[in-house]
């Protein structure tokens, strides 16, 4: 199997600013527009992994799509991977998980694909690159509505020190055991 880790959580949130005074605990680093993406946003968290990005549609683009479809919420478990095509056979050929079809685009431009799972509301985005050594959490658990907490892509979460649990609406779990989003 490829060396691998979770790189962040990211969540669709119609204010950016509100989402962020809600975790005021994690450390920020400043926030970004990607006008090409049509977002604003911001990565919480110090250390290595399992970073929380919060999204903020601003313009035409796949987020504001996916806010308008679903609403406020989990968008996406990115995960970094030392060899991206050894990862897509070793963990995802056989498991039910599909390209998604902007994935061709977006593997020629970026080095990156997303998975998508037919029942499965999250996303997951795979980039290559060097996974490098963990640093400290600052999310504990993950809960993705849907996900067979068996399957091999939970297997390798919680490879990575995050726990996935079945949820009736995706959030993360803090390292203080508060659940994000509440509700």
């Amino acid at each position: 199997m490829p060396d691998y880790r979770l790189d962040h959580i990211a969540f669709l949130v119609s204010d950016l600013e509100a989402a962020r005074a809600e975790l005021p605990e994690l450390a920020a680093e400043a926030a970004q527009s990607f006008p090409s993406e049509g977002t604003r946003e911001q990565y919480l968290g110090g250390g290595g992994v399992a970073k929380v990005l919060l999204m903020q549609p601003i313009g035409p683009g796949p987020y504001q799509s996916a806010m308008e479809r679903r609403g406020p919420g989990l968008h996406h478990v990115a995960l970094l991977v030392d060899d991206l095509d050894a990862f897509l056979e070793a963990a995802v050929v056989g498991s039910g998980w599909l390209l998604h079809p902007r994935s061709f685009a977006l593997r020629r431009d970026t080095g990156a694909v997303w998975l998508t799972r037919p029942g499965v509301e999250v996303l997951v985005e795979v980039s290559e690159g060097s996974p490098g050594e963990d640093g400290s959490a600052c999310v504990d658990a993950v809960e993705i509505a849907g996900l067979d907490t068996r399957s091999g892509l939970a297997q390798i979460f919680e490879a990575c020190g995050v726990a996935v649990l079945d949820g009736p609406k995706g959030a993360v779990v803090l390292g203080d055991g508060r659940r994000w989003p509440a509700g």
